[in-house]
């Protein structure tokens, strides 16, 4: 239900992948690329192949916010279920029934990770960690042959979710994510805390005061039985004696202080709930009490557990627009805080109702509701509001799950005033809604669980390079940012630095050397050093602030600088149409010297003077490979004054042109070609051509002109004329024909001019063919055919 923006971008970007995984599968060759190719066989890619790819873009996440995610999504045996989700391989032992923990092997455990929306840059890191350090942050893990086994990936997202050099490697755990380990372990916090016996003030991991004394609850279940039960039949169970007598205990006593508002757990209350149980401990024992201490000597917000209602646990209570909320939820009489903690909204006095399709959704909160403000404890207040938005952001439940998980996405923060700006943060309530279709609820079955939308700064682009070099410049690209904070990305700030490049591929910076914003993908930094290691840097701004810097790009060093401007070349005759020219050489500091290229500059009294096609005598360039200081210049025109210019070219591209040589003026020769040609008369068998004298006559007076016609598959004609206008005799009817003009004096023949291109005029037509009889004559006429000519 997204937008249709949004909608469509998802379209478009899938087709895209699918069509480029499958184009790199059949061009990997084999039987079934070329059924494929035939249309014998459905195109398909392997989803390891899709999964990698997706990876690839997701925005890092760090090991313990994906550990929080998957215990509020799976709870305590989320990570034991992993090997269900495996490809065959890793799955097999699970799917054998074999004992032992499961192992994965590095591609299948960063398949895992990225089936549940995790990042490929994430898995592996999050792989090669926890194979260092093992289970509890301390020792090394088991990361073998058999790769890495379940057990050890438990262990470590439940007690020691903590990696060192990970994206999210705080120090200690929040409150949100003790919550989110005590309702996996213990079910609810009646259980964990020990509320309603003198377990809150035992040893832990010590027997339930209550079942060993004959507590309050103790006529009633043993620790662990009640929230076993309330699984089995959350609804049943409120019928039962049992559950009569523990809900008349629940409120008496003890009992009633973890209902009123501002009770805190004991010291004795924490070590019980942070030690575990049998088959599902928590801490080591060392860390329970270091822990028990801190947490009993803080200062406690209110309420205890933001990211905790009655009936829903979030892993965290701040998200961005579009986020990924993993929701539990509990169906249970008394909810996740169990028998003995406050009531939930609609607890075991009146049943759940339900419906065929209850949802979970996010409702906007009233005024400054939420974390901090009044929150809306009118559950028709919600109703009202969810009927007025409808449940965009809302996520079916099974009714026959009485403890399961949904995920749904985090709203758009909507204005809360006239200021744009305002807009930066929106207080929403996730609620649990009975309903019969999916949309329209019945009644509210959850007290208000407050999160707030925030829109953050970008996160920055994946990568960055640089390519495209130069001696002063590089041009620098990168992937638009996936992470947006949940606003339009604004611009990108590139920054290059300076470096020196160390052992271990490591770079020590120097100062920062360049900056600029855009709002494209790529930007040319201008200008740079020569001959300098530089890496590059981008990050990008939406309208909450700008994002962090993102990592270095691989070094890349400018190209050498520009060669020198050379002296100034000295030229000498060698000929009509040729001079030699040489010049000092460059300085030899100068890297990669590859070539030189000659500008040869016509000096023209005559300022109405033209070539043989009709233009003015313009400069143009002739180049020559190698370091040589010393060439021959030709294609030049007889007794014609020219100048010279050099420049030396590199790697990195030229270098400014030398000062020009003397004035040098080449020998006598043959005269230069006329311009093209006219045709002032055009008959079947010749043509009367004019044209105009050569601009140049080599030195010596021009005697005579040489016109050559040129057909197809015929010879060619030359007829001599002493000038124009001329006939052209000889040529052959309704023919295509080029012709050229060549001047002459007494030191020969010069260059043909420009061809003129036409047709001569129409002639008779041939015969056509012999007349045939086509068929059989009759008495008074016969049909005859025949070929064209």
């Amino acid at each position: 239900r997204a937008s249709a923006d949004l909608q469509q971008r998802l379209a478009d970007g899938t087709a895209k992948l699918f069509a480029d995984l499958r184009d790199e599968e059949l061009a990997e060759g084999g039987d079934a690329a070329a059924e494929i190719a035939a249309g014998q066989l459905t195109p398909t890619v392997a989803r390891r192949s899709v999964l990698f790819a997706l990876g690839t873009v997701a925005p890092r996440e760090g090991f313990r916010s994906w550990a929080n995610r998957m215990l509020v999504r799976g709870g305590f045996e989320a990570f034991t279920d992993l090997p269900q989700l495996a490809p065959p391989v890793a799955g097999a032992a699970a799917a054998s029934g074999s004992r032992g923990p499961a192992a994965l092997s590095r591609e299948d455990f960063c398949e895992l990770v990225l089936l549940l929306n995790g990042s490929l840059e994430d898995a592996g890191e999050w792989f090669d960690a926890i194979s260092e350090t093992g289970p509890a942050g301390g020792r090394r893990g088991r990361a073998d042959a058999d790769g890495l086994d379940i057990h050890t990936i438990h262990r470590r997202a439940l007690a020691a979710p903590r990696l060192e050099g990970c994206a999210d490697a705080e120090p200690a755990m929040a409150l949100q994510e003790v919550a989110v380990r005590l309702v996996a372990i213990w079910g609810d916090l009646t259980s964990a805390f020990g509320l309603g016996s003198a377990a809150g003030s035992s040893s832990a991991g010590r027997e339930d005061a209550s079942t060993r004394h004959g507590g309050p609850c103790s006529s009633l279940m043993p620790r662990g039985q009640l929230a076993q039960a309330i699984l089995r039949d959350p609804v049943g169970l409120s019928n039962s004696p049992s559950s009569a007598s523990c809900s008349s205990s629940v409120r008496t006593g003890a009992v009633g202080a973890a209902a009123r508002k501002g009770w805190r757990p004991s010291k004795g209350h924490w070590s019980r709930a942070l030690h575990g149980k049998h088959g599902r401990y928590f801490l080591l024992e060392r860390d329970t009490r270091a822990e028990s201490d801190r947490l009993a000597a803080s200062s406690l917000p209110e309420p205890l557990f933001p990211n905790l209602c009655d009936r829903l646990l979030v892993t965290k209570g701040e998200w961005t627009p579009s986020e990924l909320i993993t929701v539990r939820y509990s169906l249970a009489d008394w909810g996740f805080w169990g028998s003995c903690g406050p009531p939930p909204l609609v607890s075991s006095g009146r049943r759940l109702q339900l419906g065929a399709r209850p949802f979970i959704a996010a409702v906007p909160q009233v005024g400054d509701g939420g974390v901090g403000g009044r929150d809306d404890d009118g559950a028709e207040d919600s109703l009202d509001r969810l009927r007025g938005i409808g449940a965009w952001h809302a996520s079916a439940v099974d009714p026959q799950v009485a403890i399961g998980s949904v995920v749904l996405r985090a709203p758009e923060p909507h204005s809360m005033g006239a200021n744009e700006d305002a807009a930066l943060v929106s207080r929403w309530n996730l609620r649990l809604f009975g309903s019969d279709d999916g949309v329209n609820p019945i009644m509210a079955l959850s007290g208000p669980l407050p999160i707030q939308v925030a829109t953050l700064p970008p996160a920055p682009p994946a990568a960055v390079a640089g390519c495209e070099l130069a001696h002063n410049s590089a041009l620098l690209q990168w992937p638009a940012c996936m992470a947006t904070g949940g606003a339009p990305v604004v611009w990108y700030e590139a920054a290059v630095w300076e470096c020196e490049e160390r052992a271990n591929n490591d770079v020590d910076l120097g100062p920062a050397v360049w900056s600029q914003r855009t709002e494209e993908l790529s930007l040319r930094a201008f200008p740079l050093q020569p001959l300098r290691m530089h890496v590059a840097r981008v990050r990008c701004a939406n309208r909450a602030g700008v994002g962090a810097w993102s990592a270095r790009s691989p070094p890349f060093q400018t190209l050498p600088p520009l060669p020198p401007a050379p002296l100034k070349p000295s030229a000498s005759i060698c000929g009509a149409r040729e001079v030699k020219l040489r010049w000092p050489p460059v300085d030899e500091s100068v890297i990669g010297l590859m070539q030189h290229s000659v500008q040869v500059v016509p000096l023209v009294a005559d300022p109405d003077a033209r070539t043989s096609s009709g233009a003015a005598p313009t400069p143009w360039v002739q180049t020559f490979q190698g370091p040589q200081t010393e060439v021959r210049v030709s294609g030049l025109f007889s007794n014609t004054t020219y100048l010279f210019q050099v420049r030396a070219h590199n790697i990195s591209g030229h270098g400014p042109w030398s000062p020009p040589s003397e004035s040098i003026q080449t020998r006598p020769g043959p005269p230069q070609s006329p311009a093209a040609p006219s045709a002032t008369e055009i008959l079947p068998d010749g043509v009367q051509l004019a044209w105009q004298y050569p601009f140049n006559n080599g030195g010596a007076c021009v005697r005579g002109y040489v016109l050559k016609a040129v057909a197809p598959d015929l010879a060619a004609i030359e007829v001599h004329a002493a000038g124009p206008p001329a006939w052209l005799r000889g040529l052959k009817g309704n023919t295509w024909y080029d012709v050229c003009i060549s001047a002459t004096n007494d030191l020969g023949t010069g260059p043909c001019s420009e061809p003129l291109r036409f047709r001569t005029g129409a002639v008779a037509p041939a015969p056509p063919g012999a007349p045939r009889q086509a068929a059989e004559a009759g008495q008074e006429e016969v049909l005859v055919t025949w070929s064209p000519p």
